[in-house]
């Protein structure tokens, strides 16, 4: 049975709003009896994925520059290590910000772009030189791992913004004049 549109969307709202699936199941039960708790499982998981997916690509690049260029736009997240792999799929260490033109580049020409990573970003490349080839592929995850991994990439971007805007606020003070400035 394929679920409408319209009871993913209830779900995830429900989800959101910080509703267990218990909850959930009991709050569409009376409009879609026939819905499982693994279908309500189902389509959190795929939100999950979702959300983690778009967390992890704005905590790769909120440094704002593309990590070969320094150009500030059409940023991309780029995975070091495969998205299939889900050991390593949202490890803030797997991503590299590039803009699109660089991005598309990595795919294209890989030898060339670990070349760049060896000499340019040598603690990114003894991580991807551990975990490329360590640690089988995870199949699937469950929820809970998801819902974790959400936060601690919120939290992340939380503390980068967190340490950006005290930069920035320090920026703007005026300078304070001292004794031996004033004689």
């Amino acid at each position: 049975m394929k679920i409408a549109r319209q009871v993913k969307s209830q779900i995830t709202k429900l989800f959101k709003s910080g509703k267990t699936v218990d909850a959930i199941m009991l709050a569409v039960a009376d409009d879609f009896p026939r819905i499982t708790a693994s279908r309500v499982n189902e389509v959190v998981r795929k939100h999950l994925f979702e959300q983690a997916d778009e967390l992890w690509s704005i905590a790769v690049k909120i440094g704002g520059r593309c990590e070969i260029s320094g150009m500030t736009y059409n940023l991309e997240a780029h995975h070091l290590i495969k998205r299939d792999n889900l050991a390593y799929r949202w490890d803030l260490m797997n991503g590299v910000c590039l803009n699109s033109f660089h991005h598309k580049d990595a795919h294209v020409d890989e030898e060339t772009f670990f070349l760049w990573l060896k000499e340019c970003k040598p603690v990114r490349w003894g991580w991807y030189g551990i975990y490329k080839d360590f640690g089988g592929l995870i199949q699937q995850v469950n929820n809970d791992y998801l819902l974790q991994t959400c936060k601690d990439i919120k939290h992340f971007i939380e503390r980068r913004r967190h340490e950006n805007s005290d930069y920035q606020e320090i920026g703007k003070r005026k300078r304070v004049i001292t004794e031996t400035d004033a004689v």
